[in-house]
């Protein structure tokens, strides 16, 4: 599953980050092709590239390796980018409304870590209740968003951990 995170990216991982910055060429890629990707504007496409490279290089990524990509799209008719005020802008953007899900992301970030915080910037106050939660229940409750695989399995999309075999979450290894 192509996803956007809504939290700052300095509260991803590396892998996170990564992964972050070759979906976003992967979500541009399907937007340049004419599809759309949830109501997203090409021009907050580029705000969030150019976030990940930012945090990217604010970790010490060798350049060239990962973020010499550069992220073009033909912006609403305006090839020279975001609307009048909007360009470089925020990622995640400062709007009311995307505290949900910010704190739905916060959630799936601490299952997919197994109840820890590895980001590169000091962990903000918000995951000390997701991660006491995490400890309480034992570990993710398989209770959100899952997926069914090529190979008919089901898997839990908070954690990436789980598989539905015969009815029951079976733990398992981490799967794409």
């Amino acid at each position: 599953m192509t996803r956007i995170w809504y939290v700052p990216f300095g509260e991803l991982d590396d892998r996170r980050l990564l992964g972050q910055h070759r979906e976003v060429h992967i979500i541009a890629g399907l937007v340049a092709s004419g599809r759309s990707w949830r109501g997203f504007a090409d021009w907050q496409l580029c705000n969030v590239h150019s976030a990940a490279v930012r945090e990217m290089k604010k970790r010490g990524f060798p350049s060239g390796v990962y973020h010499e990509t550069a992220l073009t799209l033909p912006i609403m008719g305006n090839p020279g980018g975001a609307p009048e005020g909007q360009e470089g802008a925020q990622w995640p953007p400062v709007d009311v409304g995307i505290e949900d899900q910010q704190a739905s992301d916060r959630w799936d970030l601490t299952c997919r870590r197994q109840g820890t915080y590895a980001g590169r910037v000091a962990m903000p106050e918000a995951y000390l209740p997701l991660i006491e939660r995490y400890m309480q229940d034992g570990g993710c409750l398989h209770d959100g968003k899952t997926i069914k695989l090529r190979d008919g399995t089901i898997q839990c999309l908070t954690c990436k951990r789980a598989y539905l075999v015969a009815g029951v979450w079976t733990p398992g290894e981490w799967r794409e």
